[in-house]
């Protein structure tokens, strides 16, 4: 990793624009068999247009010079790749490099498999000012960098405008609260007498984790791990419970579908968004370039939603 770090820098400063996630680095490179490069096998995550342009940048490092053969090879999902790491760590099998979600940085540098890109960025005078400082703060502790972010999504709120259009309702502002929210859910449901539901949550941690951060609270201590060990999480504070009512207030009007957990539950809602059937969800920004293939100029997105009478806290 020593030697292939300065050549690696091009690709990954890059890649931070146009992708998503971090890149760690691990100390394992191969020499061909029938080349003298040395092969730098990267795992990722990436699928689609995200493949692509991983595809598109390798090619390109490859072609540049002919000292090393970066190799990218698709994985799986973010905890398969973890997973994959954890078992293949110090054996022929492990990358040089591989993608993680942020939420696993954590598990990472207690693992003591990856070396702290700060380590790369202090020897090579890397510029970490240009990467956002939004991606950075993600995987930083104690004012050192863990991780190179790779690419960078954020929760959003995506509502179907044509059936907004439809029923007659007046669309949620950019910066909606919960009552907004709360607001064309139930008219969506009222005025198409239940036939579509008005929004969904995924019940996935992060959704949930990104409520209560817009409300400017931690789950966990230590400033959700940043400046030392977590130690313990708050799942009952005032925010966490006020993001608990709101979603029950909508499950109990029924003007909330619940499509349960998992990729499935991602994809069913997606697809019963796409159909007309449901109003407004919410999941990755990762999500928009799929649904704007379909619904075009009648895809809504703003903002996650804030607690009524608070300000966002960035989310």
């Amino acid at each position: 990793m020593m030697k292939i770090t300065r050549k690696w820098q091009w690709l990954a400063g890059m890649m931070v624009v146009l992708l998503v996630v971090g890149g760690f680095a691990y100390s394992r490179t191969r020499v061909h068999a029938d080349s003298s490069r040395i092969k730098v096998v990267f795992w990722h995550e990436m699928k689609g247009p995200g493949q692509q342009a991983i595809d598109a940048y390798v090619k390109a490092f490859n072609h540049q010079q002919s000292k090393y053969e970066v190799v990218a090879e698709f994985e799986g999902g973010y905890n398969g790749v973890i997973q994959k790491i954890l078992n293949t760590h110090g054996t022929a099998a492990s990358p040089a490099l591989f993608q993680s979600m942020d939420i696993s940085t954590s598990q990472m540098y207690h693992s003591g498999f990856t070396t702290p890109m700060q380590k790369f960025i202090d020897r090579d005078h890397y510029d970490a000012d240009q990467i956002i400082p939004g991606a950075k703060a993600i995987v930083m502790r104690d004012n050192q960098l863990l991780a190179m972010p790779f690419n960078a999504s954020q929760t959003a709120l995506y509502y179907n405008k044509r059936v907004l259009r439809q029923y007659g309702i007046t669309p949620p502002p950019v910066d909606p609260t919960y009552d907004d929210i709360t607001r064309v859910a139930k008219a969506i449901h009222d005025k198409s007498h239940g036939k579509v539901k008005g929004m969904t949550m995924e019940a996935y941690s992060w959704l949930f984790e990104q409520l209560v951060a817009n409300a400017g609270v931690p789950v966990a201590n230590h400033d959700n791990g940043h400046t030392g060990n977590a130690t313990k999480v708050d799942f009952t504070s005032p925010a966490a419970i006020n993001a608990m009512k709101w979603v029950k207030e909508n499950i109990d009007y029924g003007d909330f579908m619940n499509f349960g957990s998992g990729g499935n539950a991602a994809a069913n809602e997606a697809a019963s968004f796409l159909a007309g059937h449901l109003g407004i969800f919410m999941q990755s920004s990762a999500n928009t370039g799929q649904l704007y293939q379909v619904l075009k100029n009648d895809l809504g997105v703003t903002y996650f939603p804030r607690p009524n009478g608070q300000r966002a806290n960035g989310s």
